[in-house]
């Protein structure tokens, strides 16, 4: 199983998909969809895009369809963050978010099993970032027989 495809919110949209398109080492292009400053910043093979919209732009369910509104006055903070296997090493990931003046730092998680690049967009959204070397690290420790061992229900 693989996620196609997240919708984050931004201040500046434009800006933002540049910076994650630079991380991805993809493309950008427009998504018309979540209105006319809405952008897509596409992975490197292009199987994976992360839609960028204006804060405060929401999906509503509306009589067996989605509609896309303006939610007045925006959130800035969110209870959803994404964490996003990713090709690049980390330090090249932590330094295109702190040249695009994000919050951005390496943080160890499961008691140090794997580590991971945080990285807070617009200094409000985060995204987690993992690079090959974490990856193999974190597909070890987190696993659903040690997730109930550590968190018996």
């Amino acid at each position: 199983m693989m996620i196609q495809h997240a919708s984050i919110p931004a201040d500046d949209p434009k800006s933002v998909v540049q910076v994650l398109a630079r991380i991805f080492g993809g493309e950008v292009t427009t998504f018309p969809p979540g209105g006319p400053d809405a952008w897509m910043a596409w992975s490197k093979d292009g199987t994976v895009q992360i839609e960028v919209t204006r804060r405060g732009r929401c999906l509503i369910y509306d009589t067996g369809k989605f509609n896309w509104t303006t939610d007045q006055p925006p959130v800035r903070h969110s209870e959803v963050h994404l964490g996003i296997f990713i090709d690049k090493p980390e330090p090249e990931i932590l330094a295109i978010a702190k040249e695009a003046g994000w919050p951005a730092q390496h943080s160890d998680r499961a008691g140090g099993q794997f580590g991971l690049a945080e990285v807070w967009v617009e200094g409000v959204f985060l995204l987690e970032f993992i690079d090959p070397e974490q990856a193999i690290r974190l597909k070890r420790a987190v696993t659903v027989q040690n997730w109930r061992r550590v968190f018996p229900s």
